[in-house]
Parts: structure tokens; C-alpha cells; sequence
């Protein structure tokens, strides 16, 4: 992961959020890195969720047009 920051963003989180994440952070771990990595793998799985539900969609799509033919 680049250590180079080139977007930045406020964000709220629900009460009590900052102390779950410091429980579970290893040590030396930053929570930004936490925010970073954790959003990136968010990122993917969107990305794979909604590729999968193109593709669905697709086949579903096939198989209509066969079956009207």
C-alpha cells in the first residue's frame, strides 16, 4: 500500500466505534492504516458482489431470450 495520502475525507462513526477498532488493532497499528485497509477490502468485495450480479444478470438474460425462442 502507497504511504502517499492524496485524498482525505471527515467521517462520523457511531459512538463507541474508535474503542472497538483500538481492541482489535495489532500493536503499533495505526488506526488510519485501519480505515485504508479495511476500506480497500471493501472496495473488492463490491466490486466482486456486483460483477457477479452483472454476470447473473447476463445468464438470466440468455436464457429468456432462449426460451422465447
Amino acid at each position: 500500500m502507497s504511504s502517499k495520502i492524496e485524498e482525505v475525507t471527515p467521517a462520523r462513526f457511531p459512538a463507541g466505534t474508535f474503542a472497538k477498532i483500538s481492541e482489535v488493532l495489532a500493536e503499533g497499528e495505526a488506526r488510519s492504516d485501519f480505515f485504508r485497509e479495511a476500506t480497500q477490502r471493501e472496495i473488492i468485495r463490491r466490486t466482486v458482489r456486483n460483477f457477479r450480479r452483472q454476470s447473473r444478470k447476463t445468464i438470466y438474460e440468455r436464457k429468456s431470450r432462449v426460451a422465447k425462442s
